[in-house]
Formats: C-alpha cells, sequence, structure tokens
C-alpha cells in the first residue's frame, strides 16, 4: 500500500500540524500507529508497483546509507546516531533521505526459470511453491531479489548491498542457478501483486 507516501509528503511540508512536533521520534510513533492500525484492521501491506519500494525497505535503505551491516537498530536509531540525537535535525534528515528512497530506479534486471530439479530442491514443503521466475532488480543503489509464483511475486525483504548476496539467497531456496537472462529496462513489466 504507498498511501504511506502521500502521508508523509503531507508531513513533510506541515510536521507540527500532522505529528505535533518537529521531531522524527513523533514522526516514528505517528507511523508505527498507521502500521498498528493497519494491522488489527487487517488490512494487508501489499502494492501493485515495484517502486517506490514498500515503506518497510526504509529501514534497509538507510543501513545501507550509513555502513550498518544489517537494518535492526531500525531507521529512526541509525538517523538519530547521525545526527547527534536531535529530533530536529534527525526529522530534516529523515526527509532527505526519504526523497532519495521514494526516487530509486532499476538500472539493471536479469531472471531465471527454475527447472524442475530446482522446484524439487527441498525434500519437504518448498518455501516459495510453483516458482515460476527468480528476479534480480540493480537499484541505485543496491538489489532486489523477487520470486515469482503463478499468483504473485514474493519481494525478499532486504535491500542487497552486493550482488552475490541475492544470488547466494536463490541458491540456498532453488539450488544452484546458473542461466541467468538479461532483460532490456524498457521491456520490464511485473503483471502480478506484490507481498513480502
Amino acid at each position: 500500500m504507498n498511501e504511506i507516501y502521500e502521508i508523509l509528503d503531507l508531513i513533510k511540508i506541515r510536521p507540527a500540524m500532522y505529528i505535533g512536533d518537529h521531531s522524527i521520534t513523533a514522526l516514528y510513533s505517528f507511523l508505527n500507529g498507521y502500521s498498528m492500525a493497519l494491522n488489527r484492521l487487517s488490512i494487508e501491506d501489499h502494492t501493485d508497483t515495484l517502486l517506490p519500494l514498500p515503506f518497510w525497505f526504509f529501514h534497509e535503505y538507510a543501513a545501507r546509507q550509513y555502513g550498518y551491516y544489517e537494518s535492526t537498530s531500525g531507521w529512526r536509531n541509525m538517523i538519530l546516531d547521525h545526527t547527534n540525537h536531535d529530533e530536529s535535525q534527525g526529522l530534516d534528515a529523515f526527509f532527505v533521505m526519504y526523497e532519495q528512497f521514494k526516487s530509486l530506479k532499476i538500472v539493471r534486471y536479469m531472471y531465471a526459470v527454475p527447472d524442475i530439479k530446482h522446484q524439487q530442491f527441498y525434500e519437504k514443503e518448498p518455501l516459495y511453491p510453483d516458482p515460476v521466475k527468480v528476479h534480480l532488480v540493480e537499484l541505485t543503489p543496491g538489489y532486489l531479489l523477487l520470486i515469482e509464483t503463478k499468483e504473485k511475486y514474493v519481494l525478499i525483504n532486504s535491500l542487497y548491498s552486493n550482488k552475490q548476496a541475492p544470488l547466494d539467497y536463490a541458491e540456498q531456496c532453488f539450488g544452484s542457478i546458473t542461466k541467468w537472462k538479461c532483460e532490456e529496462i524498457g521491456n520490464l513489466v511485473f503483471d502480478k501483486e506484490f507481498v513480502f
């Protein structure tokens, strides 16, 4: 659901009006409340487009921007650590990074079609049943991995900093995949729902 971007765009113009204070923690609390409301109302977080990425990926993006190994501490704490824990500067830094995040572009794209042996890689129930394709998308910066099934695209919850990491994950899921095909970005069409 990309309504969160519309909300953030409004907050950016007049933060105090919407979140009560010019504070990154006030924004963080507001967004947590928004997320909890979606959860309580059983509204699934999904999107019909790859970009802009689901906002959850902002944790990953902040980690890549600041050189963190992982995003466990969350975007708020990472930004505060880099703004001397100044709440107002933290909010300003958030919106600078948010605009960059919202503007991510695809620079390269490739995919592989798992064959029968890949689909039967797991002896037990597979993590991704009935895979159709595995997609690797290079962004500015970072890499995404998508598993396409008959009904949907499963967006793996990581913004990888290098190409090898998503390839390794794909191999863990499907065994060795050696035949990847590059595709022109202009021909890139995603015609199913994204879930993550």
